[in-house]
C-alpha cells in the first residue's frame, strides 16, 4: 500500500475509497452518466489529504520526530497523486484502487 498508516479509522477510510473505486469501474458500462462512486472517491481522498495536511502541520509545530513528519508528508502526497488519477480516470479500470494497493 502506498499510504503507510496504523490508525484503524484511516485504514477503514482507505478501504472505503478502494471499494468505491472498484464499484465505479465496474458500473461504468451500466450507467455511464452516473458518477456517484467517483464523487465519493474524490471527496474521501480530499478529506484524507486534508487530514494528513493538518497532521503534517501539527507534527511540525510540536517538533515531532522527523520520521513522523516525513510519513505525514508522504501520505499527503500519495493522496494528491490518487486524486489526480481519479480526476483523469475514464473508468476503464480501478486506477485509485491499484495505486493505493501499490501496483
Amino acid at each position: 500500500m502506498r499510504i503507510l498508516e496504523s490508525d484503524e479509522r484511516i485504514l477503514e477510510k482507505i478501504r472505503r475509497i478502494k471499494r468505491n473505486c472498484l464499484l465505479c469501474a465496474a458500473r461504468a458500462g451500466l450507467s455511464p452518466g452516473r458518477e456517484t462512486e467517483k464523487n465519493t472517491v474524490l471527496s474521501e481522498l480530499e478529506s484524507l489529504k486534508q487530514e494528513y495536511d493538518s497532521l503534517y502541520n501539527e507534527f511540525r509545530k510540536k517538533n515531532m520526530a522527523a520520521i513522523e513528519i516525513q510519513r505525514a508528508l508522504e501520505n499527503k502526497r500519495a493522496c494528491m497523486d490518487a486524486l489526480e488519477l481519479c480526476e483523469k480516470c475514464e473508468r476503464d479500470f480501478e486506477r485509485v484502487n491499484r495505486f493505493l494497493a501499490g501496483n
